[in-house]
């Protein structure tokens, strides 16, 4: 149950990439937005204050839990290389927002977890049928075709333990095992 209550706590409350934080919240943004909230009154003023008093303390939140989720984005490669096909960020330029696992028994898998508690999920599973309805001729990416319905996320964010983690690795290399391919 805590495996999912994380799930779904990362997924609403994932970081802003940095570049909305540096232009939407930036200090002359604060500033400017200061002026027009006094205009209005003082009321406004004192909410918008607490927002931006308290904003300092969510960013540096923020950079501390995306820490914390590429290290068990990366703690989950080293558990299941050479067991599991994965993606990887680039150059570890981006956040492990989900942990990608290529999968052909994606929708076994998908329910082995979660009869054990874990939440997966099939992010790109209408992607073939989105990309038919903007002029994709079947076959024509048969690679895609493919892989599209392989695709299944893992939760590896900021409020799993290493317990949770190790348990989620536990369950994925027992699937493998139960299943030979």
């Amino acid at each position: 149950a805590q495996i999912v209550k994380s799930y779904a706590k990362a997924v609403m409350y994932a970081p802003l990439p940095q570049w909305i934080m540096n232009k939407i919240l930036s200090e002359p943004y604060l500033n400017n937005r200061n002026k027009t909230i006094i205009s209005r009154g003082n009321q406004e003023f004192k909410i918008f204050k607490s927002i931006e008093w308290s904003l300092p303390v969510k960013l540096e939140e923020a950079q501390k839990n995306a820490v914390v989720q590429n290290e068990n984005g990366a703690y989950l490669a080293q558990m299941l290389r050479g067991n599991y096909e994965f993606l990887t960020p680039y150059q570890n330029k981006v956040n492990y927002f989900s942990f990608v696992l290529i999968e052909e028994e994606r929708d076994r898998l998908s329910r082995y977890l979660k009869k054990r508690g874990i939440m997966s999920g099939k992010h790109f599973q209408h992607a073939l049928a989105w990309a038919m309805a903007y002029g994709y001729a079947p076959g024509s990416c048969p690679i895609f075709e493919k892989q599209v319905n392989q695709v299944l996320t893992i939760p590896c964010n900021y409020g799993l333990t290493k317990r949770d983690l190790d348990r989620i690795t536990h369950c994925l290399l027992e699937f493998q095992k139960l299943n030979p391919q």
